[in-house]
């Protein structure tokens, strides 16, 4: 079976491909959420569609470690375009939009269609049409997949009375070497703390791939508080930073990178 793409799409999105055989996934691996059964889509079935016993899981998926699937299966005495367009229609007046498609074609024909619909600026709401030729009409399936990050733990985050922060800065743009400053300017701690304390989790599922920077460099920050010392560090390009008790944090800008660099007088990439 041969996989032919209609659209593109989107690569940190789309992270297993049912029907052609690949996953990509990240460290660390989390359990794969259960395909819940109910409430697939924001909007009905379209006339005509019944209800089918079926299994059957949705073509294309969103790579999350934090994802939450509900599916409906049904029949219906309709193609894949004709239900491409009722849902593309009902779904857009909701804010979805197309993001992506494809077809699994073989000798029989092109048998299998999938459409991906997602909402929103981080596309943490998708829908998923799958559809399978069956007779005269189609088994199709309408999945919908969240992405919910959980909040942050309150343990992880720096307290306000931060009395100053080491940093280490190992860079190798330029000449190789490795920095430490002692910051305890109160706006540079407050910036600082502003940074990480606004960092949500990482998701490493949503990631199409594993890092491996171009630009290698790492920044450690360790605050010193009365309650304790809080270390967070961060290799330049990876897009996260590993935090206290282990948990990794999203900073897809590397703004905690260019801040430390900048304050320990390192060059930084651009």
């Amino acid at each position: 079976m041969r996989f032919c793409s209609v659209l593109a799409v989107i690569a940190l999105l789309l992270a297993t491909v049912g029907f052609a055989g690949g996953a990509s996934r990240l460290e660390p691996q989390a359990a794969a959420a259960a395909l819940a059964v109910g409430g697939g889509a924001p909007v009905p079935p379209p006339a005509g569609a019944r209800p089918s016993p079926k299994t059957f899981a949705p073509l294309a998926t969103v790579g999350s470690s934090f994802l939450h699937t509900t599916i409906d299966t049904y029949t219906a005495p309709m193609g894949d375009v004709a239900l491409y367009a009722y849902y593309a229609r009902r779904l857009g007046r909701l804010g979805y939009t197309t993001n992506g498609s494809g077809t699994a074609c073989g000798r029989a024909g092109c048998l299998e269609s999938f459409w991906m619909f997602s909402k929103g600026a981080n596309l943490h709401d998708n829908v998923i049409l799958s559809v399978r030729a069956e007779g005269a009409g189609s088994l199709f399936s309408v999945a919908r997949e969240l992405i919910v990050v959980p909040v942050r733990p309150e343990d992880g985050l720096v307290p306000r009375d931060v009395r100053r922060a080491i940093l280490t800065v190992q860079a190798s743009y330029g000449p190789p070497k490795t920095v430490t400053r002692t910051v305890t300017a109160r706006p540079a701690l407050l910036r600082l703390r502003q940074i990480v304390n606004a960092m949500p989790l990482f998701d490493f599922g949503s990631r199409a791939h594993a890092c491996v920077p171009y630009y290698s460099g790492t920044a450690t920050v360790t605050f010193e508080t009365p309650y304790g010392d809080y270390r967070f560090q961060e290799t330049a390009e990876c897009a996260y930073v590993r935090s206290v008790g282990g948990a990794n944090l999203t900073d897809v800008s590397d703004r905690l990178w260019r801040d430390a660099a900048r304050l320990a007088g390192v060059p930084a990439h651009e």
